[in-house]
Parts: C-alpha cells; structure tokens; sequence
C-alpha cells in the first residue's frame, strides 16, 4: 500500500513539475526572431489587383463557337507583391516594380482586412512607391531604423509574399552593405546584400533587423544564384518617402560642385588607387557645396560610407538625397582626412541650361513667331536648337540649328520650362533619349547627361 502511495506521489510531482516547465519551455521558444515577427508581421501587406474579366465559354460545336460565341464574366486576382505599413496615417511603402501596372491596387493585411490603395508617388529610378490605404481604421505599423549602423553578419529577417504565400518568413544574415548590381547593361547603387531568401513576390516586403525595426525593403533576386537576395535601405528610402508623401514627386538635391576621376599627378600626390576617389574641380560661389566647406582640390572619398570612385558614383549616391538634407562625406585635403557635412539645396531651374550648353554643346530657346520665321519651323511645341558647339555630344550626334526638341525621356515638352524639368529629371537617371524633329523627319538621340 505504501509502495502504491509513493508511485502515485511521484506521478503527481511530474506532472505538476511538467505543468511548471511547460511555460518556461514556450518563453524559450519565443526568440527575438520570433518576437520581432510578432511586432513587424501584422504590418506587412499583399499588394494585388482584382477586376472582373470576360472569358470566352467554348461548347465544343465549331459553327456555334464561330457565329454565336458567348461569354462569361469572371472575378480575377492578380498577386503583385509586397509592402509595408510605414506609418498610422495607412502610408505603405513597397517597389515601383510592383505597382508600375497602373491598375486598381488592393491590399490585404494579415488580419484579412482589405483595403483599396492609391499611389501616392513613385521613384522608378530607386524602383519605390508609397502608396495610401483608403481607411480611417487604426493599422499597423513598423518603425523606421538605421540601415547605416547595420553590422555585416548580424541577423535580419525577411517578411513577404512569395509565390502567393502571405507573410512568408526566412531569416538570413547582412552579407554586404554598399553593393552596386549590374544587370541589363545598368548599374544599380548601395544596396544591402543578405541570404535571407527573397524569391519573387518578396519585391517590396520588409528588411528586419532583430528589434524588428526596418531596415530594408527587399527588392532583387541576383539571377539564378542561391542565397543572393538585395534590399533598397531604408536610409535612402525615407528621404524619398518624404518628399513622396509631401509633394507627390522627388525634389532633387543639389551641392553645385563639379567632379572628375583623379589624374596621374593627384594618385601620386594623395597616396590612393587610381580609382578610389574623385576630386572636385570647382565650387559654385555661394552654393551648398561651399557653405559646407568644401574647396576645389578636395578629394572626396566616400559619401555616407558609399565609396565614391567615380563621379557616376557620386550622382547616384547623391540621386538619394533631397533638399535640406545632410550629406556626410568622408574628404582628403592635403594628405589629410576629414569629415564634412554639407546641407543639400534645391536644383535652381538654370542648372538645366549649363548641362545642355555644357555636357551636349547646345544651346535651346523657345519657339517664337520670329524663330518660326528664322527657322521655317512646322512645330510649334518643344524647344527649338540655336546654337550648337562642336566637338560635344550634340554636334557628333549631328543636331544643327532649327531642330527642335520634342520629348526628352518620354516626357512631351512644351516649352522651355518643360525642357529644363524633363532635362533634369533625366540628369538624375543618367541620361534620356531625345527625340529631336527636322522638317518631317524625326529622330531618337540618346545623351548621357
């Protein structure tokens, strides 16, 4: 009887001792992964379009599917990709790729709540869109972090919807920061290189750290390679978040300072690899540039921690600011390394002039009754060549006077005010074609720029 006493004490102590480390056991399990999931999960969205198709019933007889066709009108879904909810006011951040289509835009949370989104502004150069969830309701919402204090290994987690698959979570480590991807014959800029997975439908889903605070949205698969995936930073990405959000399009900024690779002379003197640095040439009076300290002679090293090597490198790094911005660049001024911080301004209107007449060789003006006259001018829309310059971009393109400009990166131009805004839209993609009409003849120049 004893005997059978102590067994069933023993049983009862396991069991309440079980009962006891069963909690402990769950709070174990719970991981930062799991609790940044947890917080960050809730925002994350499916980005679809939903509309309703016509569908062609075939019935199988050939003269009645010919002459009495009928057809039947279907619901049809379309995943587009992922996003995220970046504020309480419904503002959702996710890839330009994404949302390019134009169509009518849905988006689910994973509550299965759904809303109609409408595009706020888009980047296609940095491939961004903010968009807005047409809703009072109170939403989710992940915090902003620091993509610039991220530490190569440390964890990160990707949150999208792969294949279809809502809020599919992978986890990985940061493999690199400040990649460049060259794909399609273009180079893209700065962008965070993990092995969490991204497969397509993660375009435009969050990049975590382990607070679950985002730090990224996911945006590339590198070709066919395994455990390649890329995310825009989120540094870059909210400075053009906010200039989406307030002016529903991208103020470009402005240093107004001129670059070039360094010569055989400054390797020499500086120390450096021919292709490490750029130096600037000159300051423009008054400028931001100068206001910020910056002399000619400078060799600019690295902007943000982004090396610069050359000036394309600079003017895609600098693609990422907007006015009133803090740019902070790493200089070499007479052997001697500094930090300076030079606050961005606003691209003035005439900058767009100095290109063309700089870097093409021409000079445009608008199109009047006496240019009309002075030219025999059949357009009277777009901006018409006066002058051009040999041996720049414009005159081996072989543009003479009295061509006129009509478009300038698919952008139709008006006028002058219209030219200088699309020339310095495409300035920050690089360059744009020009189409550019003589007589009936109309022709497509591409210009870098």
């Amino acid at each position: 009887m004893r005997s059978v006493l102590l067994s069933a004490l023993a049983l009862l102590t396991c069991v309440g001792g079980a009962q006891a480390a069963a909690p402990v056991q769950d709070e174990l399990r719970r991981s930062a992964v799991v609790q940044a999931v947890e917080r960050a999960g809730p925002a994350v969205v499916n980005i679809y379009t939903e509309e309703m198709v016509q569908r062609r019933d075939w019935s199988g007889d050939f003269f009645r599917d010919v002459f009495e066709p009928r057809y039947r009108r279907k619901m049809e879904t379309t995943s587009l990709g992922s996003g995220v909810v970046i504020d309480g006011r419904g503002h959702v951040l996710t890839n330009f790729h994404v949302v390019q289509r134009g169509a009518k835009i849905k988006v689910a949370l994973v509550d299965k709540r759904e809303f109609e989104a409408k595009v706020v502004g888009t980047d296609p150069d940095l491939d961004l869109a903010v968009l807005k969830l047409e809703t009072k309701e109170k939403l989710p919402f992940v915090p902003m972090g620091d993509s610039a204090a991220l530490l190569i290994g440390e964890t990160v987690i990707a949150i999208g919807n792969p294949f279809g698959l809502s809020n599919t979570v992978t986890t990985g480590v940061v493999s690199a920061t400040h990649r460049n991807i060259n794909a399609g014959g273009q180079t893209f800029y700065d962008f965070i290189q993990t092995d969490a997975s991204i497969n397509p439908g993660n375009s435009g889903g969050p990049l975590l750290n382990i607070n679950g605070v985002l730090i990224g949205i996911n945006t590339a698969i590198y070709g066919n390679a395994q455990g390649i995936g890329f995310a825009i930073p989120i540094n870059r990405a909210q400075r053009i978040v906010r200039d989406l959000i307030e002016h529903g399009r991208i103020k470009q900024a402005y240093l107004g300072m001129n670059l070039s690779t360094l010569s055989e002379k400054d390797v020499k003197a500086s120390g450096l690899p021919q292709k490490s640095a750029v130096k600037v040439v000159s300051v423009e009076a008054d400028g931001p540039a100068t206001r910020g300290g910056l002399k000619p002679g400078d060799i600019i090293l690295s902007v943000e921690g982004f090396p610069i090597e050359t000036p394309d490198d600079y003017t895609a790094k600098l693609r990422t600011y907007t006015p009133g911005d803090r740019v902070k660049m790493e200089v070499q001024r007479k052997g001697k390394q500094l930090d300076v911080v030079v606050v961005a301004g606003e691209v003035p209107p005439a900058l767009a002039d100095r290109i063309v007449r700089g870097q093409l060789g021409l000079v445009v003006e608008e199109i009047t009754a006496q240019r009309i006259r002075e030219h025999r001018l059949r357009n009277r829309k777009g901006v018409v060549v006066t002058e051009v310059q040999g041996g720049l971009a414009g005159a081996r393109a072989r543009v003479q006077p009295g061509d006129v400009i009509i478009q300038v990166g698919g952008v139709d131009v008006q006028g002058l005010d219209d030219f200088r805004q699309a020339v310095l839209r495409a300035r920050r993609k690089g360059g744009a074609v020009f189409l550019i009409q003589r007589d009936r003849k109309i022709s497509r120049v591409r210009f870098k720029l």
